[in-house]
C-alpha cells in the first residue's frame, strides 16, 4: 500500500512547467505576504484567477479539474520550492542581508530559487513516468550496461476489437480511449509489483522476475485490471460506448537484459520466452479465453489461482516446433455485457 500511495501522490505532484510556473510565482508572494501591500493584492488577484478558472474546468470535467486545481494548490503552496527559499530567507537574516536587500530586491532571487527548483523537481518526476520509475534508476545505474540473465515472468495483453474501435472512434478519441484505459490498469500494476516493458499500440507487456510467487502476480494483476475497469463501465460506456476488454498470453523463461541503442536508450529483454508469451495471447483469442498460461506458468500458481485455471491441452504455436500444454482463465461466455451497439467490436 505504501507503493500505491507514493504513487498517487506522484501523479498528485507530477505536472509539466504551468505548475512549476505557479510555485515559482507563488513562493514570493508568501515571502512578502505581511511586507508588501502590493503582493497582497497580487496574491488575491492570483487566487482569484485561479478559482476562476477552476469553476470553468469543473464544469467541463470535474474530475479532470479536482485534479489540476489539487495539483496548482499544493505546488503552489511551494511543496518544492517554499522550503529552499525558507532557507535562502533564514540565511539572509542570519547574516544582517536583509538590511542590505529590501523585499523588492530579494523578489527575483526567490523567484529564481523557486522556478529552478520546481522546473528540476517536474524534470524527474516526468522522466519518471515516461521512462519508468524502475527503467530510469536501472539506466541512471547503468545496471544493464553489460547484458545479464534473468528468468522472468512475461504477460502480453491485447485490447480485443481494437480494429473496428478505431475505425468507431477516429485517431484522436481512440487514443484517448487507450489512455484512459491504461490509466485505470495503473493501480493493479502497483499492487501486483509489474514492470511495464512497453507499449505497443492496443498491446501492453508486463515482466515480473521470477520469484517465488510472481506466477501468481499475474493472475491477480489480470483479476485486478478486470475489475478495475468493470468499475468504470457506465463512464466508459457513456463516453466511448464501449468497455475495454483485453485478452492476454503469459509464460515464463531465460531472457537477456540490457541496454539497446545509441541515441535513444531504452532496457530490452531478449528471448524465445517473449515470442512464446505473444504466441499463447493470439491463442487465446481462438481458444476462448480471456487469460491463458503456458504450463510453466501455471505449475507455480499459488493452489488458490491455480483452481480457475481449465486445462486446455497441448497447442501447437504458430512458428513454434513443439507444442506447449496450456491453461484458460475467465472463459468469454462470462465477460461482462456491453451495450449491443457496440458488441460487434469484440468479434475481433
Amino acid at each position: 500500500m505504501g507503493e500505491l500511495a507514493s504513487y498517487r501522490l506522484r501523479k498528485l505532484l507530477t505536472v509539466s512547467f504551468a505548475s512549476a510556473l505557479v510555485s515559482g510565482v507563488t513562493t514570493p508572494f508568501f515571502f512578502g505576504f505581511k511586507l508588501i501591500p502590493l503582493v497582497n493584492g497580487a496574491i488575491i488577484g492570483f487566487f482569484s484567477a485561479l478559482l476562476i478558472l477552476a469553476l470553468r474546468d469543473f464544469v467541463l470535467d470535474p474530475a479532470a479539474s479536482l485534479w489540476s486545481v489539487g495539483r496548482s494548490f499544493l505546488v503552489g503552496f511551494g511543496s518544492y520550492s517554499v522550503v529552499i527559499v525558507g532557507v535562502a530567507v533564514v540565511s539572509f537574516k542570519a547574516t544582517g542581508a536583509d538590511k542590505i536587500f529590501s523585499p523588492l530586491r530579494l523578489y527575483p532571487y526567490s523567484l529564481g530559487f523557486g522556478m529552478t527548483f520546481s522546473l528540476l523537481a517536474n524534470a524527474v518526476l516526468v522522466v519518471s513516468d515516461i521512462v519508468g520509475r524502475q527503467e530510469l534508476a536501472e539506466l541512471l545505474l547503468g545496471r544493464y550496461h553489460r547484458p545479464a540473465s534473468e528468468h522472468r515472468v512475461f504477460l502480453f495483453m491485447d485490447l480485443m476489437g481494437s480494429t473496428a474501435l478505431a475505425e468507431r472512434l477516429g485517431n484522436a478519441r481512440y487514443l484517448e480511449f487507450l489512455n484512459e484505459a491504461y490509466a485505470d490498469l495503473s493501480e493493479a500494476i502497483i499492487l501486483t509489483r509489474a514492470q511495464i516493458y512497453k507499449y505497443v499500440g492496443d498491446e501492453i507487456i508486463l515482466t515480473w522476475k521470477a520469484a517465488p510467487g510472481d506466477a501468481s502476480s499475474a493472475v491477480r494483476f489480470f483479476r485486478a485490471a478486470q475489475e478495475s475497469l468493470k468499475s468504470r463501465g457506465t463512464a466508459y460506456l457513456s463516453r466511448y460506448g464501449t468497455v475495454p476488454r483485453f485478452r492476454a498470453g503469459c509464460h515464463k523463461g531465460d531472457v537477456v537484459t540490457g541496454q539497446l541503442g545509441l541515441l535513444k536508450k531504452e532496457i530490452t529483454f531478449i528471448g524465445d520466452v517473449m515470442n512464446t508469451a505473444s504466441r499463447i495471447m493470439d491463442e487465446a483469442k481462438r481458444l476462448g479465453y480471456e487469460l491463458v498460461l503456458s504450463e510453466a506458468v501455471y505449475e507455480e500458481l499459488d493452489p488458490v489461482n491455480a483452481r480457475e485455471g481449465v486445462p486446455l491441452g497441448e497447442t501447437a504455436l504458430r512458428g513454434k516446433s513443439r507444442a506447449v500444454r496450456l491453461f484458460g482463465f475467465y472463459p468469454r461466455e462470462n465477460l461482462m455485457e456491453t451495450r449491443e451497439s457496440s458488441s460487434r467490436d469484440y468479434e475481433e
